[in-house]
């Protein structure tokens, strides 16, 4: 013990902190459980350096739980192959410890929390939750004690899934609750309103009885209030009481009706600009809140209509009620900033912007009147901060309101914002750049307007001269341009065809070459003014028309010269400039990709072997740099795309480079760039593929299967042998034992549903799983009509089936949670299926396995889908199966 007291305190020392670390880690390699219980017993001891104490329990807690989802489970698993009288031991030292630290915030409630978390999902330790609310209910424990019980309630509830605790509700609600009395100390109401925001999910029941909601709002309320006695001592309290209001705003808005005019008379309140700033945030969050609860179940009410149904729940407008009392707050909010100087920190300014656009997307037309006034009457106020103020509000309310009731005030402001655009405060000429872009965005047809359209193009490239921040924005802008005056001059000649011109067709040049300088200027790499202005040259190239074609062969001649004066650069690059090196050449790798995408094929058969021997270099001399290799990947993909089968000829100098990558387990980012040039290989070779499949085929095979590889590779891995498997065709057979074995692990990981992050993970791998089979079983059968599938190689796929059923099935099993993207991939299998297998299995065996109930509540939810391609797939699939029940298969 005392030696384990001698290595906690060293953790603590600058000088020895590794090497403690490193014992420390060795102790529990060797034995883990008497090390935690160890540990608890340092843990135990209030008599124990308070430093070693808050080590230890650091150390128990990092034991339990990571931030890694997946890492955190396997640490949970571990606790609980430990003998359970060692973790009895753990659990009692911890829990008799609670209240015995000095320091805040407390470590051993997250001990206790750690535990929990491993424990009660398992059916263990259930008695916590009451053992801690006796702590805190019983007026004979120590302060300290009904504190520290407090927090730990408030961890377990933020970390364990609401179910779990849901019929523990009431007494977690009291002991919390009995924490925010009014002779509560601070502490003791700072830990209860904490943690009843941590419990706000699991007290559902509570909140549908109106006797404990109304309790709760009450409770919630009171917290809002500042408190005589204590001053501005009590500020983190009622902030925090605040965001509970948020929260209940966004998980129970059916249920606060009775209570809206008084959180109404808290947060109007709470806006004023004596408050504290968090104060004012909260209150402005509260009806951002509201504004996106409101819009979801306007959206809501829509689908419904369309389908013919009653909404399940409705909007009450809160926010339209609001609007005459909201508005005057926001605004004067806006004026609010500190100096002429910009900060990403947030701010209630800032806020107030963000509040405004939520609620014109809510409100729509009825916010314009109680705005317009503002801005118009301080667009040119003396203080920069009205003028900015006034900028900021207009462009913030933009998105919602209709074209019809916005254009005529923009047509009559734009003067004004052009001249904004050289104002004498830098704030101002950000804003106004801004303005510009979400006007472009929003109603292009206002910029468009041919009043207007050349003195805002002027003023716009002026600002690429303008400091890093205004210059970012006009680069937006431009980007934001182009793609209206595309899709204007498009719509004008009705078709989706690339347009013979359009109205920046003068300036498309010149815009061009301003963006150019732009890219060079000594301060690009502000502002992310650099990477703004390349994606501003490849939204023109994207959209250039056919008469200015030829910038972007100029421009295209541009891009190559650049990357080759990078290359001859790369030597004389000092270690501290490597980094902006690295992202040049990923910058120059997506304008390039964007360009070769718009060259006609009589030019690309000309640019493709330079663009392919670039690329070689720039993966060669990457030098283990993930960006650089991915954004090169990428441009091989797009290069792929153009020249098709041509690609061909670059395979045998470009294959290592792409064995390379898929073996880069280590960079995530760089081998699934790898999988996606297979699969751009695959669709652009087709049958060809096959003399380079092996390898390639070997590398992602293990990768699939390895255990260290990150999972986010793995479903597209997945996907790409679908896609493998399509083009080689029948061929692919011989690799077809070892990949279904691969697909059947895949396809059989299931996780909890609490686990948001991993249920993405299963959804996606799903889908995956899903599009393999597909491709494989089109592949093995063979696009030639006239061979005879029973002949074919498709045949060995036979002895799966009852897996790829199984597991259809438990994809109907959660339609809760089903994606329009899985149910469409599971139609699909489900109709390639009966196709190709239709002749070939007794029609009893294959009925009976399409008559299951998974498999018919798939078709039935595809064929009631609103995606059209869905809708469409479930049809054709059962169509085919009725062919097979009437023996036309």
């Amino acid at each position: 013990m005392a030696q384990l007291l001698e290595i906690l305190k060293k953790t603590t020392d600058a000088v020895h902190c590794r090497e403690a670390q490193t014992q420390l880690e060795q102790a529990a390699a060797s034995n883990l459980p008497e090390f935690l219980v160890q540990l608890s017993v340092v843990l135990a001891n209030p008599q124990n350096d308070e430093l070693c104490r808050f080590q230890a329990a650091l150390q128990l807690k990092n034991h339990l739980v990571s931030n890694n989802s997946q890492t955190k489970l396997e640490y949970q698993q571990r606790w609980l192959m430990i003998d359970k009288g060692l973790r009895d031991q753990v659990k009692t030292n911890s829990f008799n410890a609670l209240g015995s630290e000095t320091r805040r915030p407390s470590s051993i409630p997250q001990v206790i929390a750690a535990i929990a978390g491993a424990e009660l999902p398992n059916g263990h330790w259930g008695e916590v939750i009451q053992a801690l609310a006796t702590n805190a209910t019983d007026v004979s424990r120590f302060e300290r004690t009904k504190e520290a019980s407090i927090e730990a309630i408030g961890y377990i509830c933020s970390d364990v899934k609401p179910e779990l605790l849901s019929a523990q509700s009431n007494l977690i609600l009291t002991s919390i609750c009995s924490g925010l009395l009014a002779n509560q100390n601070q502490y003791i109401r700072q830990a209860a309103i904490t943690a009843l925001f941590n419990s706000l999910e699991f007290v559902k029941i509570n909140f549908e009885k109106e006797n404990e909601r109304s309790h709760i709002m009450q409770v919630v309320c009171n917290q809002t209030v500042k408190d005589p006695n204590n001053g501005d001592t009590d500020i983190t309290i009622r902030t925090r009481a605040m965001e509970c209001l948020v929260k209940i705003a966004m998980l129970y808005y059916e249920h606060i009706q009775n209570y809206m005019q008084e959180i109404f008379k808290i947060t109007i309140c709470s806006m004023d600009l004596s408050q504290p700033e968090q104060i004012i945030l909260q209150a402005i969050e509260f009806w951002s809140t509201i504004c996106d609860e409101e819009m979801d179940l306007i959206l809501e009410a829509e689908e419904a209509r369309e389908s013919g149904q009653e909404p399940t729940r409705v909007s009450n407008a809160y926010a339209d009620g609001a609007l005459p009392h909201l508005c005057p707050k926001l605004t004067i909010l806006l004026t609010q900033q500190d100096d002429d100087t910009n900060t990403d920190e947030w701010s209630p300014s800032k806020a107030a912007g963000v509040c405004l656009m939520n609620l014109a997307n809510s409100c729509g037309d009825s916010i314009l009147p109680q705005v317009m006034e503002f801005i118009g009457s301080n667009f040119e106020n003396p203080k920069w901060q009205n003028r900015e103020a006034a900028l900021m509000c207009f462009g913030s309310i933009l998105e919602g309101p209709s074209v019809e009731n916005l254009k005529p005030a923009i047509d009559q402001a734009f003067p004004i914002i052009v001249k904004a655009m050289s104002d004498p405060s830098a704030a101002v000429r950000d804003t106004a750049a801004w303005f510009v872009g979400r006007v472009c965005d929003i109603v292009p047809e206002a910029v468009l307007n041919p009043n207007i359209f050349e003195h805002v193009l002027q003023a716009m490239v002026n600002g690429l001269a303008d400091e890093p921040r205004v210059a970012q924005n006009i680069c937006w802008a431009f980007s934001s341009l182009s793609d209206a005056a595309y899709d204007h001059a498009q719509n004008q000649l009705g078709t989706e065809d690339t347009p013979t011109t359009y109205c920046m067709s003068r300036f498309f040049g010149g815009i061009i070459e301003k963006l150019l300088v732009t890219t060079n200027r000594q301060d690009g790499n502000q502002e992310n003014l650099r990477n703004a202005a390349y994606e501003a040259i490849m939204e023109l190239m994207k959209n250039a028309p056919d008469d200015c074609y030829d910038i972007v062969l100029k421009t295209t001649e541009e891009v190559m010269s650049r990357i080759q004066n990078l290359f001859a650069m790369e030597n004389g690059i000092d270690s501290s400039m490597m980094s902006q090196y690295h992202d040049m050449q990923g910058l120059l790798c997506a304008t390039l990709t964007a360009i070769i995408r718009k060259v006609k094929p009589e030019h690309m058969n000309e640019l493709s072997d330079k663009c392919m021997e670039y690329l070689l270099k720039m993966l060669a001399k990457s030098n283990g740099v993930g960006s650089v290799q991915e954004d090169a990947l990428g441009a091989v993909g797009t290069l792929i795309e153009v020249v098709g089968k041509g690609f061909e000829k670059y395979m045998p100098h470009f294959k290592p480079y792409l064995i390379l990558a898929l073996e880069n387990h280590a960079e995530i980012a760089v081998c699934i760039a790898g999988v996606g040039v297979v699969t751009d290989l695959c669709r652009a070779m087709g049958k060809d593929f096959k003399n380079y499949f092996e390898e390639i085929m070997t590398k992602m095979y293990n990768a699939l299967i390895s255990a260290t590889i990150d999972r986010n590779v793995k479903p597209q891995i997945v996907a790409a042998i679908g896609d493998a498997a399509l083009a080689i065709g029948p061929d692919f057979s011989q690799y077809l034992a070892p990949v279904m074995d691969a697909l059947q692990q895949a396809a059989s990981f299931e996780v909890s549903t609490n686990d948001y992050e991993m249920l993405d993970y299963q959804t996606d791998l799903r889908e995956s799983c899903l599009d393999a089979f597909t491709g494989i079983i089109q592949g093995l059968k063979g696009t030639d009509e006239n061979s005879n599938p029973q002949a074919s190689q498709v045949r060995a796929l036979e002895q799966y089936l009852p897996f790829i059923f199984d597991f259809l099935c438990k994809i109907a099993e959660n339609t809760e949670d089903m994606t329009d993207s899985l149910l469409k991939n599971a139609c699909g299998l489900i109709g390639d299926i009966s196709m190709v297998f239709g002749s070939m299995i007794p029609q009893n065996q294959l009925m009976q396995a399409f008559s299951t109930q998974g498999v018919q509540s798939l078709l039935q939810l595809g064929n009631r889908s609103r995606v059209d391609r869905t809708k469409r797939l479930a049809g054709w699939a059962i169509r085919q199966i009725r062919k097979i029940e009437r023996g036309q298969a």
